[in-house]
């Protein structure tokens, strides 16, 4: 079993107080004990074995003589027996043989056993003044193993202020806190200390204070909720993992609602080996699931925290299941950069403060990146031409003056052949006759002017919508196109048709459509990203791996070892030169470049075939190249990557950082003769692997 005793017996391997430690990812945190003259017993919440016990007594003040500061003479840690068969009955005093204490002591610090202070570990401290001391450090989960047959010397989680009374805090598990006997250090001689305490209903349970406790029953009790974690070390985000699981449990008979919070970090210990803190991580949390686009829904937790209610211990919902991840498009700063915080969660009763370390490492993106674009999505840009007969009203075309007023002909639909006032006009099989001209001076554009309510012998008639039509006409100074009725287009002076508006919004495709998108990414200081049509990846003279573009480069006994990676949609050159991007490739990052295909292309132009006399892009005696639009177009392909993940939900979000996904993005442009031109447009998603971190790429 991983005990709390399995845990402190790693941390007291001789290693570890006779030589240093190894550093751990930084998310800092600072616990003051409030120190009386004498002995003092403290409980550590934070894991401040980066740094000696020497630092550690150190103040930051200048002046005084003492080698520390603060007046620490020994420190004296706790080795709890892993078996529940040897127990204490009483309290112990520190002693440097046979006991299980081991120390370190002001006088001989070199030849002290103790040389760090651990997390979740109680010790005896004593001073020579009152003093409010503060260690940096790593907070540190609860993890307790009590001694039910014997006294325990820990200390509880519970929060910096307004802390319980014993008699809470210990009662909500099955009356836990009966019969308990409480021991505690208030400085002064080790005569006088530790006393028993009697007042459990005013006695506060202390965060940072180490109790000698005996209690009955229940074993690993350290507050009204407990957290069961994929990784007790913390919260760790770099290349391998892509989300945290963190399971909150009610262990008390009553409902409790428990918060989840995101602090930040306080600053990093100025020492060598110690990374500083760039800032706090963008955390989400992942929500419901959407079945219609297969995704998880996400919020971003911050300060004001999320808030779960667990029903009492052994019901079907005592227990909520939570899973964390970085928001890594809205993560800053560079590749290698490390970003920390601190999750807290708290309850409604205020007897718990369990504090986890969190942090986050910006991965780094150099290398060959190869993606899977889904295109799901198409843009045509269908028009919607302008009709010249509106039913049952008509609007004015422009504004109406005086000078220049808007003519419009009121038109009778008849069960009769053409009829002919005054002008000519084409009609339809049934007929239609001009019944009256109007003009009109006060109308804005776009006023409606309504039809006449009388035919032309006066009666009023019950349906004018359907017994009339009208014909906008242009101004006197215009051209006067021809009568077109109901449903034909209308035509400019150059015969095009006219285009009332065009529709580019996006529109689903029957079935989506996969292309392969390769992208290498540099580590110069600026890192540059580029795209390619086709890269060869085998190995130099020192059996290194190798990138190259094209194949002369390669080692002649290498061939059989040599990959070609293509994406055969882009345009094949034996050059192989690379599109460059604009922008940074990685997580939040968004990129664009352009690939040009010229009319005359044979090797990559689709509107091309060299031996097809219509398609060749020659004149019909094979003896001149045509011009751009007689053949063939130009095409220009503008590619976009927004790397953000916000397609794919929670998961695309907090992909891995070998893993980058997002938004693909094509805007295809025709240019044929002149200035005639035409674009269509397609979209989808992304996803990124990294194939090798080789950061060059050799283009020879």
């Amino acid at each position: 079993m991983n005990t709390h005793f399995n845990w402190i017996k790693s941390y007291l391997a001789p290693g570890l107080f006779l030589a240093g430690t190894s550093l751990v990812p930084g998310q800092w945190q600072k616990q003051t004990f409030e120190l009386k003259e004498g002995w003092n017993a403290i409980y550590t919440h934070v894991d401040a074995s980066h740094a000696t016990i020497e630092k550690l007594a150190m103040d930051d003040g200048v002046g005084l003589a003492e080698p520390f500061r603060h007046g620490v003479a020994e420190v004296w840690m706790w080795r709890p027996k892993l078996s529940n068969m040897q127990y204490i009955t009483t309290p112990e005093e520190p002693l440097d043989t046979y006991s299980r204490w081991t120390s370190w002591k002001s006088t001989d610090p070199a030849g002290s056993a103790l040389k760090r202070m651990i997390g979740n570990a109680a010790f005896l401290v004593k001073v020579t003044q009152p003093v409010n001391w503060s260690i940096k450090g790593k907070p540190v989960p609860p993890r307790y193993q009590w001694t039910s047959t014997g006294l325990n010397f820990i200390g509880f989680s519970t929060p910096s202020t307004s802390a319980p009374v014993f008699s809470n805090f210990l009662n909500p598990v099955d009356g836990f806190g009966a019969g308990s006997q409480i021991f505690a250090y208030g400085g002064g001689t080790l005569s006088t200390n530790p006393s028993q305490l009697f007042t459990l209903n005013t006695s506060t349970v202390n965060r940072g204070q180490a109790y000698w406790i005996r209690a009955n029953g229940y074993n690993r009790y350290y507050g009204p909720f407990e957290l069961k974690l994929q990784d007790w070390s913390g919260v760790h985000f770099k290349d391998d993992l892509s989300s945290y699981r963190v399971v909150i449990e009610n262990t008390t008979r009553k409902p409790l609602t428990v918060t989840m919070q995101l602090h930040d970090s306080e600053d990093a210990p100025v020492q060598q080996g110690i990374r500083s803190v760039a800032g706090t991580p963008p955390i989400i949390v992942r929500g419901a699931f959407q079945s219609e686009t297969l995704t998880y829904d996400y919020e971003t937790l911050g300060l004001a925290g999320k808030t779960w209610t667990l029903q009492p211990k052994d019901s079907s919902n005592d227990s909520v299941e939570i899973y964390l991840g970085v928001h890594w498009a809205q993560l800053t700063g560079n590749s290698g950069d490390l970003f920390a915080g601190i999750l807290r969660f708290t309850d409604d009763g205020g007897y718990l403060q369990t504090d986890l370390p969190l942090s986050v490492t910006k991965p780094d993106t150099t290398g060959l990146w190869v993606g899977q674009a889904t295109v799901n999505q198409v843009r045509h840009g269908m028009k919607t031409f302008r009709e010249s007969i509106v039913k049952g009203q008509a609007s004015a075309v422009r504004q109406g003056t005086q000078d220049n007023p808007v003519i419009v002909y009121w038109i009778k639909k008849q069960a009769v052949e053409n009829k002919i006032i005054g002008r000519e006009y084409h009609t339809s099989a049934a007929g239609y006759h001009l019944l009256q001209e109007k003009k009109y001076t006060t109308v804005s554009q776009g006023d409606f002017l309504w039809l006449p309510t009388v035919d032309e012998n006066g009666t009023l008639l019950d349906d004018p919508a359907s017994y009339w039509r009208a014909q906008p006409l242009p101004g006197p100074n215009e051209p006067q196109p021809p009568f077109k009725w109901e449903g034909d287009l209308v035509q400019d002076d150059n015969g095009a048709y006219v285009v009332d508006e065009t529709d580019t919004s996006w529109g689903t495709v029957p079935k989506p459509m996969k292309l392969r998108v390769i992208v290498h990414n540099n580590d110069a200081t600026t890192p540059v990203a580029n795209l390619l049509q086709r890269v060869y990846i085998g190995n130099d003279d020192a059996n290194g791996s190798l990138l190259l573009s094209t194949e002369p480069g390669l080692l002649p006994d290498a061939t059989p070892d040599v990959r070609r990676v293509s994406a055969v949609h882009l345009p094949w050159s034996r050059a192989n030169q690379p599109w460059l991007f604009t922008g940074a490739f990685g997580k939040g990052g968004t990129l664009a470049t352009t690939v040009i295909v010229e009319h005359d292309d044979h090797a990559s132009n689709p509107f091309l075939h060299t031996y097809h006399p219509d398609h060749d892009n020659l004149n019909a005696r094979f003896e001149k190249k045509q011009s751009q639009g007689r053949e063939s177009y130009r095409i220009k392909r503008e590619i976009t990557l927004r790397l953000n993940g916000s397609q794919l939900g929670f998961d695309g979000l907090s992909m891995g950082g070998t893993v980058l996904s997002g938004e693909y993005e094509e805007r295809f442009t025709l240019d044929g003769t002149g200035n005639e031109t035409r674009q269509f447009g397609m979209k989808g998603t992304v996803t990124f692997m990294r194939i090798t971190p080789v950061a060059n790429l050799r283009t020879e």
